[in-house]
């Protein structure tokens, strides 16, 4: 990244909260700040129709292009203080031996100390999700310990996190701002051509704020579960996998439990 880049950047280090993701998903708390992996892979699939690219679709720089015009509109509409858009391929993301998206993230953290960072979490099903944790795991290890954010949370978007107990994981009120939300998401139409991710998502979140608690009212119209993921900068030799145990044995032994519990005597 040029000198330039970091110029333009240091006007907005009043704003310590990190986005890192990949593609879209920038609304999750409504951060003014933003770090986006752009991932150019071509995602459309042969049905797809979108009316910006050439009906051939020779070319993913084509879609590559659209992609990031969404993300800047996405970016205006938000009133985002930076976005940064990295370039990596999806492919070089999920690679554990790549040195140039680990490379410019140390650096924008370095430039930056977010003491808040937002990514996906370990447990995500995509797997760019999973290699974009990685990179903003290993990139923050790369910091001093007192350089390192003091809040570093890893949140729902492929596969719910609905399985964790609730006094594992964190609720995030989205209750605020929902049409902004709705709007955000709808600015991304390459993606929303075949899935409707607007409907989807904040689906789940009134899901979330409606499904929390069997025995209370709702206290929240949408909610957004996320792990926190400081202990995995508390103990820097902790794994990914280790971190995750724990919480996928509490799910496991849970519902047998019940199963135990309820079970029928004859």
């Amino acid at each position: 990244m040029s000198p330039s880049f970091f110029d333009q950047l240091t006007g907005f280090l009043d704003q310590r909260q990190l986005l890192v993701v990949t593609r879209f998903q920038n609304d999750l708390y409504q951060t003014r700040s933003q770090l986006a992996h752009h991932a150019g892979d071509n995602w459309l699939g042969p049905e797809c129709n979108h009316p910006h690219l050439p009906a051939d679709r020779d070319s993913d720089q084509n879609l590559v292009q659209v992609r990031v015009q969404e993300q800047i509109q996405a970016s205006q509409t938000g009133n985002y203080n930076a976005l940064v858009m990295l370039g990596h391929s999806s492919k070089r993301v999920r690679r554990p031996a790549s040195q140039l998206p680990l490379n410019d993230l140390i650096q924008i953290l370095e430039l930056t100390h977010p003491h808040t960072i937002y990514t996906h979490n370990p447990a995500d099903r995509h797997p760019t999700h999973v290699g974009a944790f990685q990179l903003a795991l290993e990139s923050i290890r790369h910091l001093n310990a007192n350089e390192q954010p003091t809040q570093f949370y890893g949140a729902e978007f492929w596969g719910s996190l609905d399985w964790v107990d609730p006094h594992q994981r964190i609720s995030f009120d989205c209750s605020q701002d929902q049409d902004l939300q709705d709007k955000l998401l709808r600015v991304f139409s390459s993606q929303n051509a075949a899935k409707d991710y607007p409907q989807g998502l904040l689906g789940r979140r009134k899901a979330n704020a409606t499904l929390l608690n069997s025995h209370q009212a709702d206290q929240h119209e949408a909610v957004v579960y996320a792990l926190d993921l400081l202990p995995l900068l508390d103990n820097p030799d902790l794994q990914p996998g280790t971190y995750l145990a724990p919480l996928l044995d509490e799910f496991k032994s849970s519902v047998i439990s019940r199963l135990k519990k309820e079970e029928r005597k004859d």
